[in-house]
């Protein structure tokens, strides 16, 4: 997953459990038993109290340091595919969820999400017009844009509606962000 902000911690997720440690000694501190799923990750919340977990189809908030769940969310509509990945905006107020359709792999959609109340986050919009599969994504350091990525072009779309502001190159299975929106992408290779 990551480190806490301020990085006194650091936390694992697996498909059914989530652990908490310690960064100077390594020591585990807390785990705890949670739906997840292979595919699960998560992210600590710049509030310093929650972090926040991808399950199959939803998104569960666990409290710090308890990692006691206190809200889940519903985050994906069918159960045709799964999540594949969860970033928060770095100033707590969004966060984003792509998806993996199996049968339907061109239905995926991704989801963004205001939680700038983890407690009581809501749906901002879903993004259902990428075509494929979505793999990664990453919000920009001022939370107004992100960049999703996947068998498709890799897109810059806006986090507020979900409108695509721009397609860039091929397919791209990881996306990251810098103060300029960098993109990673592994491109196709044809022989």
């Amino acid at each position: 997953v990551g480190f806490s902000v301020d990085e006194a911690q650091f936390a694992t997720v697996s498909d059914a459990m989530v652990r908490l440690y310690e960064c100077g000694s390594g020591e585990l501190l807390k785990s705890a038993e949670i739906a997840g799923f292979y595919r699960s990750c998560g992210a600590f919340h710049p509030d310093g109290i929650h972090l926040l977990v991808s399950g199959r189809m939803t998104v569960m908030v666990l409290e710090l340091p308890t990692l006691k769940v206190v809200a889940t969310y519903e985050v994906l509509k069918t159960d045709d595919g799964s999540s594949t990945a969860l970033v928060i905006s770095k100033d707590g107020t969004k966060f984003l969820v792509p998806e993996c359709r199996n049968m339907n792999s061109d239905k995926s959609k991704a989801f963004g999400w205001d939680c700038s109340d983890p407690l009581k986050a809501t749906e901002l919009f879903i993004k259902s017009d990428y075509g494929a599969r979505m793999f990664s994504c990453a919000i920009s350091d001022d939370s107004s844009k992100a960049v999703i990525g996947g068998h498709a072009p890799s897109i810059l779309i806006s986090m507020v509606d979900g409108a695509t502001l721009k397609h860039i190159g091929n397919g791209a299975f990881f996306a990251g962000s810098s103060p300029t929106l960098l993109i990673l992408s592994l491109q196709r290779v044809h022989a």
